[in-house]
């Protein structure tokens, strides 16, 4: 199938809700989805290009939050508003674009219960992975994290090893969930990571609140680009690889997988490294990564559009199209008819009513019954006519077995007693 006829992605189209206004009502429902009574039927998901926009009040919520906090610390210089000021400054661009995947898995069988969790404590968890693998890395004297570069062939894994956690769940077969549960993971992981920094630059710097405030924004405006994405990509990957299947290590060295696996550790050791590119902007060389990195974010957004629209073909095709309701293409029971009693001649049970005849039907003339064949003379019983038995067997044992057990019980008491001085046991046993 074309790939550019099922998704019909463009970005124009991708944003045209965003701006839109929603009810509270609307958005409290939009979010109650992912569990096993509000996830869709592959047959109702409606494909296509998505639409998002709570993403967007979820972001502005977040930076809401932030600048009261800020406005608390710069009128009252309370030492209590630094944690929330670290807490909201560090949360507010990767909650927002977690919500962003979290809108874009069309097939909405992911809770955001599932998101929060692994955000807080599978960005947990890749924070000590990472610690472990850097003492590996000492221990074994490989040198991979030495440098702000050597971070990525750390840091990436250590947030990969995470997904293992879901990989081979059932509820989570699509691209789309991967994409989504590699975002939340990296989210976690530079939420943790930029509030370590802010508050290493609160402390250890001379003007240390102003130094923070100015790394929390830098860090959270380029988040968009950075640690979320980069893993984003390695999970949509890894689902791509695995497909509608059960996942096994021998993916891990397929191409498909390998090659988006390394450009996000390339894209996360380009972005450390002493490389610059100054065009316009302080910042452009991390731009011009992100545009990368939203590159590869696209492709795969089209592959997982692309798979659920033929997961979505394949279901409905098991189903006759006269028995599809023409809105969603949705098979109800009630709307096929039952077989007509006539189909199975030997079943015990009426038709149903619609099959039942309107009007009486004229029963058929009886059939005159035959007259059955005359049963021919029994034949006299025959008796064998045998001689007799000899004298010597009785007729009540003709197996003589009476005789033989008489002669055993005899020469039993015949035998000789055991001697068992020398060789004697062996003549009486041996008889």
């Amino acid at each position: 199938m074309n790939e550019d006829s099922n998704v019909g992605f463009s970005i124009g189209k991708l944003f045209s809700q965003t701006f839109m206004p929603h009810k509270e009502d609307e958005v409290e429902s939009y979010f109650s989805v992912g569990s096993l009574e509000t996830t869709p039927d592959i047959h109702k998901v409606q494909t296509g290009c998505p639409t998002p926009w709570a993403f967007l009040r979820i972001l502005l919520g977040t930076l809401v939050a932030y600048l009261l906090m800020y406005f608390s610390w710069t009128k009252f210089h309370n030492i209590h508003d630094i944690p929330g000021l670290i807490f909201t400054g560090c949360i507010f661009v990767p909650l927002g674009l977690v919500m962003f995947f979290f809108e874009m898995n069309i097939t909405k069988n992911i809770s955001i219960y599932q998101i929060l969790k692994l955000l807080i404590i599978g960005g947990a968890l890749s924070l000590l992975y990472t610690e472990v693998f850097c003492l590996l890395d000492k221990i074994t004297q490989l040198n991979l994290a030495s440098g702000a570069s050597g971070a990525a062939f750390i840091e990436e894994p250590a947030k990969f090893l995470v997904l293992f956690f879901f990989i081979n769940k059932k509820r989570y077969p699509y691209i789309l969930n991967g994409l989504l549960l590699g975002a939340a993971v990296g989210a976690g992981f530079a939420i943790y990571e930029s509030a370590g920094y802010a508050l290493r630059v609160a402390l250890t710097q001379d003007n240390g609140t102003v130094a923070m405030v100015h790394t929390i924004l830098l860090r959270g405006v380029l988040s968009v680009f950075g640690h979320i994405i980069w893993t984003a990509i390695a999970g949509g990957a890894l689902w791509m690889v695995k497909g509608l299947g059960e996942f096994r290590a021998s993916m891990l060295l397929y191409l498909r997988f390998l090659a988006p696996f390394f450009c996000a550790i390339g894209l996360h050791y380009a972005w450390n490294s002493n490389w610059q590119v100054k065009l316009v902007t302080p910042v452009d060389k991390y731009i011009i990564l992100g545009v990368i990195g939203w590159a590869l974010i696209v492709f795969l957004l089209r592959k997982g559009l692309q798979q659920v629209e033929e997961a979505k073909q394949l279901a409905v095709s098991y189903v006759p199209n006269s028995y599809k309701n023409e809105e969603s293409d949705v098979v109800s029971p009630t709307q096929i008819p039952e077989a007509p009693a006539n189909v199975y001649p030997n079943a015990a049970r009426p038709a149903p009513a619609a099959f039942r005849p309107a009007t009486p039907v004229a029963t058929p003339a009886p059939v005159a019954t035959p007259t059955p064949a005359p049963t021919p003379a029994q034949a006299p019983e025959f008796t064998p006519n045998l001689p007799p038995l000899p004298n010597y067997i009785d007729n009540n044992d003709p197996l003589n077995l009476a005789e033989q057990k008489r002669k055993s019980k005899e020469r039993e008491e015949n035998r000789e007693p055991p001697d068992h001085s020398g060789q004697s046991w062996r003549r009486y046993y041996g008889k």
